[in-house]
């Protein structure tokens, strides 16, 4: 089996991305419009005195180290989303592999990187199994946390 080819082809994985996505973009735009907020804050302020006192410069830089922390926080919080959507992953191949090779009635599945030679590749059923509608198997796998079947890798 070929778990690249596999990862490759997995529905999920592309609602993952795209999800992913779709939450940096809500996140950039969350930065961006706040950043917005301090600049017109800044400008209103040059516009009314001619400069920045002091304290406005002092209220500016916190306001800015503020959204650098919020940028960090929502960078490893996707960073934690991203690792979690990666284990989830790898948790439906194995099982997914598992429960194919058992049907075929083989006692081990190799990952095609350490077969040179010989075998019977399942990788393309593997990816149907992933994405077939019909997935009860695997995800009662995955709450029973069952692994019968060993996969090298």
């Amino acid at each position: 089996m070929d778990p690249r080819l596999v990862l490759d082809q997995y529905q999920k994985r592309l609602e993952f991305e795209n999800d992913l996505r779709e939450k940096e973009k809500n996140y950039q735009k969350i930065i961006f419009d706040e950043r917005i907020k301090i600049l017109e804050e800044e400008g209103e302020q040059l516009k009314k005195y001619g400069s920045l006192s002091q304290e406005e410069k002092r209220k500016i830089t916190s306001k800015n180290e503020e959204l650098d922390e919020k940028y960090d926080e929502m960078e490893n919080s996707l960073k934690e989303l991203h690792l979690e959507y990666q284990n989830i992953l790898k948790s439906d191949i194995t099982i997914a592999a598992v429960i194919v090779g058992k049907e075929k009635g083989y006692d081990i599945v190799i990952s095609k990187e350490v077969s040179f030679y010989g075998g019977v590749d399942i990788t393309q059923d593997v990816i149907e199994f992933l994405n077939s509608s019909d997935r009860t198997l695997l995800e009662e796998s995955l709450k029973n946390g069952s692994k019968n079947l060993e996969l090298i890798r």
